[in-house]
């Protein structure tokens, strides 16, 4: 049975519309909140939206409902008309039946589809986010009508969540910030790109005066308090803040071991905050610090610190990596290898040169790292579990059936990897992981194809020497 199509007239219960014409939200109720019509096609999964600045008039009503049944393709010929809606609106109900429309009065709130008010809500929030990254203020309700292209002004949008980009109201709502931002006379991608380099604290455009754009660095410099008095990580954010100011302000020739430190002082700050708090002090940092220039002198200073030791409170940390090329059968089409079997008896292997703690991710990652992280953070310095125990101590190893999966791109898909080993080896060390040590490369390499013989199904692989992570990082080039 086709559920029937629901109309809803009412208050929001946290949004007013500012003198300005600017929607608001505010947490209490509003002494004059902004009104919607909803009409809800929950079988078509469909919510059509008409966002009003003070209470309509039952003439705006009718309109935008008959103005729907006349312009879409509706899923029923059914309308659930509450009391409330009648008592706006009187005679919709013998108006519709006119049309030929079944009308129904709803048992309950939930069968009048009183959950759609919240859907609008999270609209209207997908809405500023869309219109704060183009520089642009919140839009008043007129705006949103004018916009909507609609001649009732209605916004067509999914009612739930779903696969379909095109009405879901993230994509409905970036559609319509760009209109919004066009009708008052700015371009959204000149406004995106400036605003990628802001802070998500600067001012928003809300006149025809475009605003300069703000530098990040100088802002929180200028007013530390208004931008990490939330943060949990305020204290680490501004050292980072201090050192990105040191190296700005540096000669050109010092600027290259600022920058290190700058790296090793973030990696410190990310292993320190994944051991006590299993949370990412990273992100935190590239929310804070939206430009992308000062993200990526960040990922840059990491990829220099990788390049050397890190000085941990209980020993100093080394990263290296190897590379791995992965030949496969003829015959292999549909395998590939996920990770390096026995990888423990690599890192007893490496352990007995250094005498520190090792540790093997045996996963094999891609040489490229991929920025899903602000700065771009390897993957090792993603969770906790890797800086703390037992994850550099004994484990059962990877059998080489677990290590050969099954993909539809093929084996040739993955013929280069990359293994990453850390070290925590004693401060007073004399002895580091081999850099470049060809016999240790060939052990290493001997050890894993002895175990892919077993039941590897042909493939084997050559493990490279050891090489400094940074020289093998890749932070990409989309921060320029």
């Amino acid at each position: 049975m086709t559920e029937p199509i629901k109309v809803m007239v009412g208050p929001s219960a946290h949004h007013h519309q500012l003198k300005s014409g600017q929607i608001k939200y505010q947490k209490s109720k509003p002494t004059k909140p902004i009104w919607r019509i909803l009409i809800l096609d929950e079988s078509k999964n469909r919510m059509y939206s008409r966002t009003f600045s003070s209470q309509p008039s039952a003439d705006e009503i009718e309109h935008v409902v008959f103005g729907v049944l006349d312009g879409e393709d509706l899923s029923s010929v059914q309308i659930v008309i509450p009391a409330t809606v009648e008592k706006l609106c009187p005679g919709l109900q013998e108006k519709l039946m006119a049309h030929g429309v079944s009308v129904f009065v709803p048992a309950h709130g939930f069968a009048s589809g009183s959950r759609g008010g919240r859907e609008w809500e999270k609209f209207l929030f997908s809405l500023e986010m869309s219109l704060n990254t183009t520089r642009e203020s919140m839009a008043s309700c007129e705006e949103i009508a004018s916009a909507s292209g609609h001649s009732s002004g209605m916004v067509t949008s999914d009612l739930w969540r779903s696969d379909h980009k095109e009405s879901s109201r993230f994509n409905v709502a970036y559609d319509l910030a760009d209109k919004i931002t066009r009708h008052r006379g700015r371009d959204p991608e000149v406004g995106r790109k400036i605003r990628f380099n802001e802070s998500l604290r600067a001012p928003l455009n809300s006149s025809a005066k475009d605003l300069p754009p703000q530098d990040v660095l100088t802002e929180i410099l200028r007013d530390p308090d208004s931008y990490l008095m939330h943060e949990r990580w305020g204290k680490p954010i501004w050292d980072i803040v201090l050192q990105l100011k040191k190296i700005r302000d540096a000669e050109p020739e010092q600027q290259q071991h600022l920058i290190a430190e700058l790296g090793a002082s973030a990696v410190l700050y990310q292993i320190d905050a994944l051991r006590k708090n299993r949370t990412d002090f990273l992100s935190s940092l590239g929310w804070c610090l939206s430009d992308t220039s000062l993200r990526y002198k960040i990922s840059l200073g990491m990829k220099e610190a990788f390049k050397q030791l890190i000085v941990l409170d209980d020993g100093l940390l080394q990263i290296s990596a190897a590379k791995v090329n992965v030949q496969y059968p003829k015959v292999c089409t549909e395998l590939s290898l996920r990770g390096i079997p026995a990888h423990h008896l690599l890192e007893k292997m490496i352990q007995e040169l250094t005498g520190g703690r090792v540790s093997i991710i045996p996963d094999l990652s891609d040489i490229h790292q991929k920025a899903y992280y602000h700065p771009v953070t390897p993957i090792f310095l993603r969770t906790g579990a890797i800086f703390n125990f037992p994850f550099f101590s004994y484990r059962t190893p990877f059998s080489p059936t677990q290590c050969i999966i099954s993909t539809a791109k093929a084996g040739s898909q993955r013929l280069e990897g990359m293994l990453l080993t850390m070290a925590i080896l004693p401060k007073d060390t004399t002895k580091f992981v081999p850099i470049g040590d060809a016999a240790l490369a060939m052990r290493m390499t001997e050890v894993i194809n002895e175990r892919l013989a077993r039941n590897g199904k042909g493939v084997t692989c050559h493990i490279g020497p050891l090489e400094t992570y940074g020289d093998l990082m890749d932070i990409g080039q989309s921060f320029f």
